[in-house]
């Protein structure tokens, strides 16, 4: 299996460089970071998190995933035998409608900011919360670590890396270019991958 080590292992031996692995390592990092808000079969989310009476906020110490959203599809809520949807709004309308920090409720409406989840009403007892959408993974450091970036999206993050070493570090503007080229053709291989596995979900349009 393809780790943060066996990459950085690949690129040095591909760009003739033994001597840059800390900056190999940062290129990849980089390349990460470039594409990890853009959707992609491998980093969809469906997780769950339970609700606490009289808390209003959710993060990171909740759900560790909730910090790492970049988009939310949906958010519904289980209450009972039913699950119903909560619908997104912006920050300054909860602050419009929740007036009595004491009303507490199955949540209707929820904001996502500074990486935290706000429900109104606010929570009256623990409910399951299931949420879809995207989501970045957690910044790999150790050499023998690996997430999707370093199997589903090798061939694109490796590109993209050796276009940062070879347009930033090494200086070389034509191979910066052959590499900006593999790395558009990587990309269309795994959108087109991503379009395959999620046309079926795609909402026909109304006439």
């Amino acid at each position: 299996m393809a780790t943060l080590g066996t990459m950085i292992d690949r690129i040095e031996a591909e760009i003739g460089r033994s001597d840059l692995t800390a900056a190999v390592k940062e290129a990849i990092q980089t390349a990460i970071r470039f594409y990890e808000r853009r959707r992609f079969y491998f980093n969809e989310l469906r997780s769950s998190f339970s609700t606490s009476a009289s808390k209003e906020y959710y993060g990171s110490a909740d759900a560790a995933f909730i910090a790492r959203l970049v988009d939310i599809d949906s958010i519904t809520i289980d209450v009972n035998t039913s699950t119903y949807p909560v619908v997104p709004r912006d920050f300054s309308y909860i602050d419009q409608v929740q007036t009595n920090a004491g009303y507490t409720g199955d949540p209707t409406d929820y904001v996502f900011f500074n990486s935290q989840l706000r429900f109104y009403p606010i929570p009256q007892t623990a409910r399951a919360v299931n949420v879809s959408g995207v989501q970045k993974f957690v910044t790999l450091t150790a050499t023998a670590s690996t997430n999707a970036w370093f199997t589903d999206a090798e061939a694109l993050i490796r590109a993209r890396a050796k276009y940062e070493l070879y347009h930033h570090r090494i200086q070389k503007p034509e191979k910066a270019a052959q590499m900006r080229g593999a790395e558009l053709d990587a990309l269309a291989a795994l959108e087109g991958e991503t379009f395959s596995k999620i046309a079926g979900r795609l909402r026909p349009t109304a006439f």
